[in-house]
């Protein structure tokens, strides 16, 4: 897969991510991380141009009341947890 290196002083981090419906300049992703960094997946997707909408501190132009991150599934250990996506998502 492509690679990119956002800092040569910083952590290796792996995301997925997987674009799951685009209303216009808005894209609803399904994004998996491996690594678990601080902020992963806001410096992620800022550094390809794509910050969270909301996500105004991370470079998000648009605004929102929220920023529009949600956890929907956690594996941890041998623990799942799952939590229903907000209606903002859905009705996205």
């Amino acid at each position: 897969g492509a690679k990119s290196v956002i800092s040569k002083d910083g952590k290796e981090a792996l995301t997925e991510i997987e674009p799951i419906g685009i209303i216009g300049r808005r894209s609803k992703l399904k994004i998996i991380i491996q690594t678990g960094r601080t902020h992963q997946i806001r410096i992620h997707l800022k550094s390809i141009g794509h910050p969270i909408l909301g996500d105004e501190l991370y470079g998000a132009q648009m605004r929102s009341k929220r920023v529009m991150l949600h956890s929907k599934k956690i594996k941890l250990f041998d623990y799942e947890f799952e939590s229903k996506e907000p209606k903002e998502f859905i009705d996205f």
